[in-house]
């Protein structure tokens, strides 16, 4: 599952609905996928993207990006920027239905930016309430902490470390006075929409330039000739090899009858 990051911008506004749209097209976000290395880091992620019409809804392009394979359709440039986590599933207690619990990205919060040694890791986390807790008005539950989505590590109430669950082992884990099933995470992929409508002319100009350039090498000549009261005047000009040129001019004008 994923989400898109939405970013209000000139060309771009919220579409809604996991949609970003950009002058009468709208990006529709199908699928988002992490690839790890065997040590466990990001090695690349890919977002499985559809241009759609907004007037006809037809599908006019569909590309699955990555870093430094953009999606280009209509002089726009979609390109793969960041990714993120967005939500945690989870099953308290064997409950019937798995809880959609939102998680916020840690950097962002001071303190854990200054725990963490000013660190560039990416890390998120969730509180997952107990059973009737808020509405009893207490902060009972355990904390969800996660620096890829392939696993979770588990904190009690008291903060203390409980343990770690891989995301598909669907193993129960006790914490916080509860039981719980951690059944997957949504990411997040972070796109970036292009346009430079004044690519095109910068592409022109220096193709001009460039024939200019050539053609400023190539030799040409120019030659006039007047003749008035039976005297023939014979003139010209070359943009290089002019010494050449002088003596080719007068060997063609000794070689004139007269």
């Amino acid at each position: 599952e994923a989400a898109v990051e939405r970013r209000a911008g000139p060309l771009a506004r919220d579409g809604g609905g996991g949609a970003a749209a950009a002058g009468g097209l709208s990006l529709r976000v199908n699928d988002f996928e992490i690839e790890y290395t065997p040590a466990g880091k990001v090695s690349q992620f890919y977002s499985d993207l559809s241009v759609v019409d907004d007037l006809s809804g037809r599908q006019l392009q569909r590309k699955r990006i990555s870093v430094n394979d953009p999606l280009r359709v209509n002089g726009l440039t979609i390109y793969q920027t960041s990714w993120g986590m967005s939500a945690l599933r989870v099953r308290v207690d064997g409950a019937d239905r798995a809880l959609r619990l939102p998680l916020a990205d840690l950097a962002a919060v001071p303190a854990f930016e200054q725990a963490n040694g000013g660190g560039d890791d990416k890390t998120w986390g969730t509180f997952v309430p107990a059973p009737g807790s808020v509405l009893r008005g207490e902060r009972r539950g355990a904390t969800v902490v996660a620096k890829d989505m392939q696993q979770v590590y588990v904190y009690g109430e008291d903060g203390q470390f409980v343990g770690v669950r891989r995301v598909t082992s669907g193993k129960p884990i006790e914490a916080g006075g509860m039981t719980l099933v951690i059944e997957g995470i949504e990411g997040s992929t972070g796109v970036q929409v292009k346009s430079d409508p004044g690519v095109p002319y910068v592409y022109a100009g220096f193709g001009g330039l460039m024939l200019t350039t050539v053609l400023s090498y190539a030799s040409h000549a120019q030659v006039w000739a007047l003749e008035r009261e039976g005297v023939l005047l014979i003139g010209g000009r070359s943009n290089r090899a002019k010494l050449a040129f002088a003596d080719e001019l007068g060997a063609v004008a000794s070689a004139l009858p007269r």
